[in-house]
């Protein structure tokens, strides 16, 4: 029988909000933008979803599914509305002896061969033991697919289902992050599975449902070209319930937070997600691998892996939430990682002159003379009420909240430390630099040679590889053949499979006499794309990468230009004046204005600064994420940014996506 999840795993994170798009959306217009409503309404339907099924309930889940829906209900409230215990869902049977199963699961063939076993198993046990039968009921995340209810009806299983939907889509990872949480990006770009991309647009028509329709789309790249075309669709059809098409047609008119939504397809820049990210956040994700703001530490990390480790044998996972509730993290998470260790000593100073200060003694200490110490202890003395006690008590132990997690973020900062002082990582990274700046030699070549005959890890070897090839136009054939025969001779002749998906993905691929001349020594000239690194005081979106900035985050400056500057009217973003460039990276770029918007917009966008929502289909990086929270921050900005993506990636996570696993016939072959 599978582990049950501890009854807190099930929901570590924020608690939700309520109904749905419809009803949330009268509460969404009375605030500014706050992902709280998008909590709302997926924690009322999964309430409604778990409420369908009548009586106690046992809840079988899609390990993929567990951290986000941790971020939109608490146990405790699923406990509430009937439901005993949580399992995930797997190959092994459930033996438990319950009346109700409830299964939440992405619509995926494996899992429904799991499912109807254990359907199977479960009739099998009640005849024999002459037991009452239990109630199967399913819920696809976030829509049901005929491929999956056909795999159902061929198993023989599909009537002793009870089937519905679960629409799960936007995850609010934090208030100006927001994720579908699927890998998107081989599905689309190599699969040719479009699913993703009505994901997307469907989540976007709720999005603006709650929040208000933009003034104007525009985007780059095929997928972001579908996708637009998708959400006009979508938009003109207006098949929604008469409700929700009566709050539709007054979002038209209300005010909205958002003037306009930038699409970006992943193709359009792919150089970034081959970069090892050098923020603290990115480097966690690097080593570790965050998932829907989870993360398990283990210590040692391996010097010589570019991917997350397993831990040592003699070394125990600790399981941590990283996000800006945890205030030590909040003031480093965007940060290059050399200068975390002196913000992390900043806050330490911080925490304890605020024990100082709200100390609960009745008396300062004989050697303090702070005037502020001895107010706090005598202000101390006057609470009289519980609810003054309880909230004083709560700054203590906020505090000591506090000091845990700058505990916690020290080891961290350690091994990250370790892991960047290997010489072996320093000279990786020289050779990424090299390489994306355009200063490589044969240098490069014979060192990405040297790591596949030393055994180096499969990513580390092909993020440099590809690194190489979308900033040369490819390899030469006879290098590309020559790479190519070592890879599957020394990771296993399975590997034949990744390269084509890697060269489908355009990722790794060799030069060819008909193809167009190399076009990134332009881009990287008009896009500025190398800028003067300065680690005290970074002036440039660029820091991210150490004086690399990315493509995406570029692309993002070119279509907003002007609205950042100190002067100047407030516009709408638009990429006119930039199509010299837009022509030299793949796909089409568009620009569609949905409306011209009305005049308390225009008045509301002279007093505050607007939002662009930024969509990365295929994924996008924490070092993106942290590059337009650093645009939007600066002094003089005015335009604040929300990114929405189909999830966040890695170099290596995405080239391990593409992998294909071992058979027996090619570990016989490999032998």
């Amino acid at each position: 029988m599978p582990p049950a999840l501890p009854l807190g795993a099930a929901a570590a994170a924020a608690s939700g909000a309520v109904p749905a798009a419809a009803a949330a959306s009268a509460a969404a217009a009375q605030a500014p933008f706050s992902p709280a409503a998008l909590r709302e309404v997926s924690r009322r339907e999964l309430i409604h979803v778990i409420d369908s099924v009548r009586g106690r309930k046992t809840l079988v889940i899609d390990p993929s599914l567990a951290s986000p829906l941790s971020l939109v209900a608490e146990f405790a409230v699923l406990k509430e509305h009937g439901v005993d215990r949580i399992f995930t869902l797997n190959g092994t049977p459930i033996d438990a002896d319950v009346k109700s199963l409830v299964y939440i699961t992405r619509p995926t063939p494996i899992h429904m061969k799991w499912l109807a076993d254990q359907v199977k198993r479960s009739a099998q046990r009640s005849k024999q033991h002459g037991t009452p039968e239990t109630d199967f009921s399913l819920f696809y995340v976030p829509r049901r697919t005929l491929m999956c209810d056909r795999i159902l009806e061929e198993e023989g299983v599909f009537g002793d289902i009870a089937i519905g939907e679960y629409h799960l889509d936007i995850i609010p990872v934090e208030d100006d992050l927001l994720s579908l949480e699927i890998d998107a990006f081989k599905s689309l770009f190599v699969d040719g599975d479009t699913s993703a991309i009505h994901s997307v647009a469907h989540a976007l028509l709720k999005f603006q449902l709650l929040f208000g329709f933009a003034s104007r789309v525009l985007g780059k790249g095929e997928g972001a070209k579908i996708l637009a075309d998708l959400l006009a669709r979508l938009r003109r059809e207006n098949n929604l319930g008469d409700q929700q098409a009566a709050a539709a047609a007054s979002l038209h008119t209300r005010e909205s937070e958002f003037d306009s939504i930038l699409i970006l397809d992943r193709t359009v820049d792919l150089v970034s997600v081959m970069r090892t990210q050098l923020t603290y956040e990115g480097l966690i994700d690097e080593l570790f691998g965050i998932k829907s703001t989870f993360v398990e530490i283990t210590s040692p990390v391996s010097q010589t892996s570019a991917v997350a480790v397993a831990p040592a044998a003699n070394s125990k996972p600790k399981k941590m939430v990283l996000n800006n509730n945890d205030r030590v993290f909040a003031d480093v998470r965007n940060l290059g990682f050399e200068i975390v260790g002196s913000a992390l000593s900043h806050a330490a100073m911080r925490i304890q002159e605020e024990e100082d200060v709200r100390c609960a003694d009745a008396m300062p200490r004989a050697d303090c003379n702070c005037s502020q110490f001895v107010e706090n202890a005598q202000e101390r003395h006057k609470l009289t009420t519980t609810s003054q006690l309880k909230d004083f008590a709560a700054k203590i132990g906020g505090l000591q909240q506090q000091r845990q997690s700058l505990s916690a973020h020290n080891l961290i900062y350690d091994e990250i430390l370790k892991f960047a002082s290997n010489p072996e990582t320093a000279k990786r990274w020289n050779t990424e630099d090299a390489i994306s700046t355009l200063a490589a030699s044969s240098a490069e070549l014979e060192y990405i040679d040297e790591m596949i005959s030393r055994q180096a890890p499969f990513a580390a070897v092909m993020r440099l590889l590809c690194l190489y090839c979308q900033t040369n136009g490819g390899l030469k054939t006879k290098q590309y053949d020559s790479f190519r025969r070592s890879i599957v001779q020394t990771y296993g002749y399975q590997h034949i499979l990744t390269l084509q998906h890697l060269r489908h993905a355009s990722l790794f691929f060799p030069q060819e006499s008909s193809a167009a001349k190399n076009a990134y020594p332009a881009i990287a000239k008009q896009l500025q794309l190398f800028v003067d690194y300065d680690s005290d005081q970074p002036n440039d979106a660029s820091y991210v990468y150490h004086g690399f900035a990315p493509i995406s985050v570029r692309l993002v400056q070119l279509a907003c230009r002007g609205v950042n500057a100190s002067e100047g009217p407030q516009q709408l973003p638009s990429w006119r004046g930039g199509e010299d460039v837009l022509r030299l990276l793949p796909g089409p770029h568009f620009e569609e204005t949905v409306s011209s918007g009305d005049r308390s917009f225009r008045k509301k966008m002279q007093q505050a600064a607007p939002l662009t929502l930024v969509v990365f289909l295929g994924g996008c990086t924490m070092a993106e994420v942290a590059a337009l929270r650093f645009l939007g921050d600066r002094e003089n900005a005015r335009r604040s940014f929300v990114i929405l993506t189909t999830g966040i990636i890695t170099g290596p996570r995405l080239i391990e996506s593409l992998a294909s696993r071992p058979t027996a016939g090619f570990k016989n072959a490999a032998n």
